[in-house]
């Protein structure tokens, strides 16, 4: 699968909040960095996504990919969402893609609470 299939695949399983095809795209080992930290492995990847996907942009959310570079294994998107509780003028997401999997991720966001 290609670096691009495999991001598209992703961000497909997220809008779904199909967690256990989110999970599927991360190497066992890898690791995720947010403002909060570095989370690393399945178990602290999934705790620190699966609020995000079931909370702040709940299936149904708007999602809206502003740029996407892949670079080999390397993609940076940048993005833009609304849910009905959040908005989210701008977020950023890099991701390391090896062997078909995500090896590292970086994710930065602003993040506004509506009402």
């Amino acid at each position: 699968m290609s670096t691009e299939a495999l991001i598209q695949r992703h961000m497909d399983a997220l809008a779904r909040a199909d967690m256990d095809a989110v999970m599927a795209d991360y190497a066992e080992d890898a690791v995720l960095c947010t403002p909060m930290g570095a989370a690393r492995g399945h178990a602290q990847i999934r705790a620190a996504v699966e609020p995000f996907a079931t909370k702040v942009l709940p299936p149904g959310s708007e999602f809206k990919l502003l740029r996407q570079v892949i670079e080999g294994e390397l993609v940076y998107l940048v993005w833009s969402a609304e849910s009905p509780r959040f908005r989210i003028p701008m977020g950023t997401d890099t991701f390391i893609v090896r062997n078909g999997k995500i090896v590292a991720q970086t994710v930065a966001s602003h993040i506004e609470r509506k009402g």
